[in-house]
This record gives structure tokens, sequence and C-alpha cells, in this order.
């Protein structure tokens, strides 16, 4: 898979943690999506607790997404957007507090609008490379929201309008 629905609910779960566990627990559900790869035995008490809880959700969506489908009843529910596997590229190059301020960032940007500021230039330049594929995945749920694709733009509606009539 190159992209999953990445659920509010997970958003939550990584808010509520400090930036080190929000990184791991981000990282093995990227894992899971995008490499098959189950968490091992490593898991810490809290990490179990958070991975028992959303396992279901993920390996439904997973299976719905893998063959080409979705599952209406979680995104009728629930707020969520496209997690593009450039976004984990992006996580694989971070580590510790880095790794979940950028996950962080990324469901704030999505879900709330709020932009982040990094002082680390390298997280910055990251972020702001995800950000041109956050906005594309915004303004396609913006344009589904309204009943699909969106139209053309009032300037070539003009143009059209003005050669046939002859201007």
């Amino acid at each position: 898979m190159k992209q999953f629905t990445f659920y509010k609910l997970y958003a939550d779960i990584l808010d509520a943690m400090n930036d080190t566990d929000a990184g791991k627990l981000a990282t093995r559900i990227c894992e899971y999506e995008f490499e098959d790869k189950l968490p091992g035995e490593e898991l810490s008490g809290k990490e179990r607790f958070y991975w028992s809880n959303i396992a279901d959700v993920l390996a439904e969506v997973k299976e719905a997404e893998c063959s080409g489908g979705s599952l209406k009843k979680y995104n009728l529910r629930s707020e969520h957007f496209t997690f593009y596997e450039t976004y984990f590229d992006a996580m694989k190059l971070l580590s510790g507090n880095n790794l979940g301020a950028f996950v962080k960032a990324i469901c704030a940007y999505m879900f709330r609008g709020e932009e982040a500021q990094f002082k680390d230039k390298e997280v910055q330049g990251y972020f702001n490379l995800c950000k041109r594929k956050m906005d594309i995945s915004k303004k396609r749920k913006s344009g589904g929201s309204r009943g699909g694709k969106a139209k053309r733009g009032a300037s070539k509606m003009q143009e059209r309008a003005m050669e046939e009539a002859g201007e």
C-alpha cells in the first residue's frame, strides 16, 4: 500500500503521549500499514494497551483498502485523512522527540489546521515537503465534501463565453 486512512482516534492517542512514545507508536502503525509488520513483544504496557484497542480498526480498514474499498462506517463517524508513504519515509529519517513531534505536527495540520514551526531546520524541511501533499489531500477532501471533483475555474468559463460571443 502507498497510503492508508489515518483516523482522529490515532491522533488523539498520539497527542496524549510524550513525543518519543508517540513516535514509536506512529512508527508501529505505519510499519503495519505499509510493511505488513506486526509489533513484536517489545511493546511496553502502555503501547500494548493502545495497540490492542486500535488493532481491529487498523486490520479492518487495511483489508478494505487493499481490496480497493473503504469503510464508510468509520469514515462517516470519524475525522480522517490520507496518510501517504512519503510521510513514513520522512519519519524513518527522524528519531526520538523529533519523530513524535513530526507525526503530531502532521495530525495537528490535518485535523486542526495548525502549522508547525520546528527549531530543527531539517525537520522543518521534511514537514514542508510533506505539507505539499497534505495540502493536495485537504483540497481533494474539500472537493469531495461538495459532491466531487472541483469544477473548472471561472476564468475558463469566461474565456469560453467570450469565444462563443465572438469577442
